[in-house]
């Protein structure tokens, strides 16, 4: 089967990580994949975050949109479809608004399918689009897919039909290289890792300073937090640094922190179904999240992670004490359900054989 996926492009985020992946599994069972991105990726240093994670035998082809709206889009997609002829087109994120025209002229020869990244509602800019979207969705020109109950949810709301299917975001197994030494265990005998863009939905300011509060508590405790974005939260999380919380700034080899760590915490206001969560489950990471989102039904209370009660810094105190007060069995055993969970539903394998199904080969 010949597979074009488009995404604007190849940067840090979660979706973006999750379209190599897809595209690296498909390719693996034998698929032909294209991969095209709207946007160059040389303009700037995060648009290429993934590429070199892409498997070299994938062609990588880019159109070189304008930035705002670019209407040159319409036929640059419309030529590449004709030039590549797949049996499928997958498109992701804001694609979506350029991709649509393309299968009124192809008279539906060819399967268009559109994954949703996150709460429907939160996806639409404005009444134009969304009314652009729901004609799309209700015309059937597009096959849509949710990545959590949640998503679905929100869309079945948003757009009155229950015309989209639910595929749960995979990820694909890394294994450590140990390329990261483990931490002074004399210093330190827990880590916790938090993954996310500098962004106010993602709350990292209230997660510093619950940390620094419990610190007087438990001094041998680590906060790791990976990630870069905007500037003002950065330049207010570096008012918390010191040993015990280190931004580490953007990282390729997250998996390698993650093989040191023994908490994920992700204290989120929203979420879609974060791919940095499904990689710390696979490493057996116990989560510590909001219950927000596809979070909140992918973490059960108590028996795979924690629940927080909140978003305000009591609330993600409370969690963190938790997690520091359970007794090591119980620790184990959520480990173990982690990492069951992990393979029996967000593995990046089971994922593609969903997406094959709905491809409709």
């Amino acid at each position: 089967m010949k597979i074009l996926q488009i995404i604007p492009t190849l940067g840090s985020g979660g979706a973006e990580r999750f379209v190599v992946d897809l595209c690296n599994e498909l390719t693996k069972q034998g698929h032909e994949v294209i991969l095209c991105t709207m946007f160059d990726l040389k303009l700037n240093e995060d648009y290429a975050f993934f590429k070199k994670n892409l498997n070299s035998s994938i062609e990588h082809i880019n159109l070189n949109k304008k930035l705002g709206f670019d209407r040159s889009l319409f036929l640059k997609i419309y030529r590449v479809i004709k030039k590549y002829k797949p049996q499928v087109v997958h498109s992701h994120l804001s694609t979506l608004n350029y991709v649509f025209l393309a299968n009124i002229l192809l008279n539906n020869k060819v399967k268009f399918i559109h994954t949703l990244h996150s709460d429907a509602r939160k996806l639409i800019k404005n009444k134009g689009e969304y009314f652009l979207r729901k004609f799309i969705y209700n015309v059937k020109l597009v096959k849509p897919v949710c990545i959590s109950e949640e998503s679905l949810k929100s869309f079945e709301e948003l757009y009155s039909t229950d015309s989209a299917k639910m595929i749960y975001n995979g990820r694909k197994l890394e294994e450590s290289t140990g390329e990261i030494e483990n931490y002074d265990k004399e210093k330190f005998n827990t880590i916790f890792l938090h993954v996310g863009r500098f962004d106010e939905a993602k709350n990292q300011i209230n997660l510093v300073k619950a940390f620094n509060n419990i610190l007087k508590e438990y001094p041998k405790i680590l906060l790791l937090i990976i990630g870069e974005g905007d500037k003002k939260i950065k330049l207010e999380l570096e008012k918390y640094t010191s040993d015990h919380i280190i931004l580490l700034g953007r990282k390729t080899n997250v998996n390698e922190y993650m093989k040191v760590s023994q908490a994920f915490i992700l204290p989120s206001i929203f979420e879609g179904m974060p791919i940095s969560l499904i990689e710390a489950m696979s490493h057996g990471l116990i989560p510590i999240v909001s219950r927000v989102g596809g979070m909140k039904n992918m973490v059960e209370n108590m028996k795979n992670g924690l629940l927080l009660d909140g978003h305000d810094i009591e609330s993600i105190e409370k969690g963190l004490l938790d997690f520091l007060n359970l007794e090591g069995e119980i620790k184990e055993e959520m480990k173990r359900k982690v990492k069951i969970d992990f393979l029996e539903k967000y593995s990046i394998e089971k994922c593609v054989k969903q997406y094959i199904e709905v491809y409709g080969f």
